[in-house]
C-alpha cells in the first residue's frame, strides 16, 4: 500500500537513516505524513465502500454509486469526509507504523529478541492494539460524515461531529 511504501522514504527524508536508533517522534511524524498522503489519494474509494456498505439492501453496483455521486455532488462528492479521513489516517499510520517500528527495534536493541517472525508478531500485535484504541473515535467520525445524506447534512465537518457527539452521546 502507498502508506507503507512512503514510510521509510519519508523517515529518511526527515534526516534519519539509522533504522535501529531513529527517535520515536520522527517515526510518528513519518507515519502521519505517509497516512495523510495515502488517504488523500484513496478517499474516493473509501466513499464508495462506505456508501455500498450502508446501502447493501439496495444491491446497486459501483458504477451506479459513481453516477449517483457525480449527479448529486459532482467530483467533490468523492472527497466527502476528507478532513475526517485525513485526521484518522494520520493517527492510524503515525500510531501503527511508529509503534511497530519502535517496539521491534527496542526488542532487538535490548537483546530481548532477535529479528525474526516472533519479534515481528509481538511488535505488530502491540502496535495493532494501540492503533485500534487510538483510531476508533476517528473511524466513527469518518463513517458517519461520509454516510450522511447529501440533501440533509447532519455534520458540517469533523469539529462539528465531535461537538455534537460529545454533547448528545
Amino acid at each position: 500500500s502507498l502508506r507503507l511504501g512512503l514510510y521509510e522514504p519519508i523517515k529518511h527524508s526527515l534526516g534519519h537513516t539509522d533504522k535501529r536508533n531513529t527517535p520515536f517522534y520522527i517515526k510518528f511524524l513519518a507515519g502521519g505524513i505517509s497516512g495523510m498522503l495515502a488517504s488523500s489519494v484513496a478517499n474516493p474509494t473509501d466513499v464508495l465502500k462506505i456508501r455500498m456498505q450502508a446501502m447493501e439492501k439496495d444491491h446497486h453496483n459501483v458504477l451506479w454509486h459513481i453516477r449517483d455521486i457525480m449527479k448529486n455532488n459532482g467530483v467533490l462528492g468523492f472527497y466527502k469526509g476528507l478532513q475526517a479521513t485525513i485526521v484518522r489516517a494520520i493517527m492510524l499510520n503515525a500510531t501503527k507504523l511508529s509503534t511497530y517500528d519502535h517496539i521491534k527495534h527496542t526488542l532487538i536493541n535490548l537483546g530481548i529478541l532477535e529479528e525474526g517472525y516472533l519479534c515481528y508478531f509481538i511488535a505488530s500485535t502491540c502496535a495493532g492494539m494501540i492503533m485500534a484504541t487510538v483510531t476508533a473515535p476517528f473511524d466513527i467520525a469518518r463513517t458517519r460524515i461520509m454516510n450522511q445524506p447529501h440533501n440533509k447534512k447532519l455534520y458540517a465537518g469533523l469539529t462539528d461531529f465531535l461537538i455534537k457527539t460529545i454533547r448528545n452521546e
